[in-house]
């Protein structure tokens, strides 16, 4: 498990008129939320690898099934990341500190008949891959996205090959 990185498995109160779902509580991922965000994806739309210096995020995903990939980047040197975003584009060689699982890497499925909230910390690359219909996904920040996305790096995503994350699962 990255440290920082915290799943949770989401608690549903269901009954004859429908459910109630928590998401996030500040004891899930220690952070104030800045601003919640939802979007839309279809099947087969794959983001990543992407990562923030400052910016902490949860991720729930409440229709749909997506595999989220995570890399710890936090390996006490710095890391080639590439932002795509800043005027002109820079690649830059970030420092995101030092973990105790650098290069850990993880997945994890969601979806709305397996709820569960993945906190990401800062440093940590992630993406995501919508495995099965249209998946309804919402994120938790702890800062308001700037337009400018000066924070948000891109890392290629053919930098760690070991981990084909884009392969096809069988999902039930």
């Amino acid at each position: 498990m990255i440290e920082g990185v915290v799943i949770k498995e989401l608690q549903t109160f269901s009954d004859e008129r429908g459910f109630f779902r928590e998401l996030v509580r500040f004891d899930d991922c220690r952070f104030f939320i800045n601003q919640a965000s939802y979007g839309m994806r279809a099947t087969g739309t794959a983001t990543g690898w992407h990562i923030h210096q400052h910016l902490k995020e949860v991720f729930c995903v409440t229709r749909g099934i997506a595999r989220i990939v995570l890399k710890d980047c936090r390996v006490g040197k710095p890391v080639k990341t590439n932002f795509v975003y800043r005027e002109p584009q820079k690649v830059f060689m970030v420092e995101y500190g030092l973990s105790s699982t650098p290069d850990e890497y993880m997945e994890v499925v969601l979806g709305g008949h397996m709820p569960k909230s993945v906190v990401i910390p800062f440093g940590v690359a992630h993406g995501y891959k919508v495995l099965q219909g249209e998946c309804d996904m919402l994120y938790f920040a702890s800062n308001t996205y700037d337009v400018s996305r000066d924070d948000e790096g891109r890392i290629g995503p053919d930098r760690w090959p070991e981990h084909n994350w884009m392969r096809e699962i069988e999902v039930k």
